[in-house]
């Protein structure tokens, strides 16, 4: 079987031309791009993902957490956790139960499946890795998990049907 020539790069091009057609006087620098800043990839369905994920919580509002730490994983899957205090501030958390908040928000998030937390024993530097969150809900589906609206994984695995 033949490997799919990718079309990204064409359409890239395609989207720059545009852009220096409608906008002539931008360039990278006036914009958020991974040429000169430090990004995440984010999924189109990440708005549906994160919806699903409050849902999943059940009363409880964690996407907040969850997108601070996909902002800060790389490839590898996985974000080395900075501080609770800056890592609660970086999901938007603030004030006295801040940090208590956020770790609570971890716990969830990890019971869920949406993260799998690891503590290096000698540094104790604490990781989670981010698995894909489509297979995950795809999971929560077939278990018949409480609080997934088939509305919305349906949206989620066929958006065009």
């Amino acid at each position: 079987m033949m490997a799919r020539k990718s079309s990204a790069p064409i359409q890239a091009a395609k989207r720059l031309q545009l852009r220096m057609r409608l906008w002539p006087h931008t360039n990278n620098e006036d914009l958020w791009t991974g040429y000169t800043r430090d990004f995440a990839v984010i999924p189109k369905a990440m708005p549906l993902i994160l919806s699903i994920v409050d849902d999943l919580a059940r009363g409880g509002s964690v996407s907040s957490t969850y997108l601070g730490l996909w902002c800060r994983k790389y490839d590898e899957g996985f974000v080395t956790l900075a501080t609770p205090q800056e890592m609660a501030f970086s999901a938007g958390l603030v004030g006295q139960r801040a940090e208590r908040t956020w770790k609570l928000r971890l716990q969830t998030l990890s019971e869920l499946g949406f993260i799998d937390l690891k503590e290096e024993p000698v540094t104790h530097e604490c990781h989670a890795l981010i698995p894909d969150p489509c297979w995950v809900i795809k999971d929560h589906f077939k278990r018949g998990t409480i609080g997934l609206r088939s509305k919305k994984y349906y949206a989620l695995i066929d958006p065009g049907g």
